[in-house]
């Protein structure tokens, strides 16, 4: 289940199978490439890449960068919420 936030900086919610820190940064990845992500930021999002969260505990932080059309490469930052959840924002 995913479910978009609206409240400025936040992105989205993804509820996601993670487990290992790899999955977290590949499913993220995924995520920020989605339409879903595409409909929040008003354009095609393309090369996502994610650094590899250095755990999965709730509260671990990763950064991100994609190419957001029409903004060029923009950096979001993604948040573990729970054990099978990140969030991510626009970073300012």
């Amino acid at each position: 289940m995913r479910k978009i936030l609206l409240a400025t900086p936040v992105l989205a919610l993804a509820v996601a199978a993670c487990s290992q820190t790899a999955n977290f940064q590949s499913q993220t990845e995924d995520f920020i490439e989605s339409d879903e992500v595409a409909a929040e930021v008003g354009g095609a999002v393309s090369d996502a890449v994610c650094e590899e969260p250095e755990s999965t505990d709730v509260g671990t932080t990763y950064e991100c960068t994609a190419t957001v059309e029409g903004l060029g490469e923009t950096n979001f930052v993604a948040t573990i919420v729970a054990e099978d959840a990140f969030e991510v924002s626009i970073l300012p």
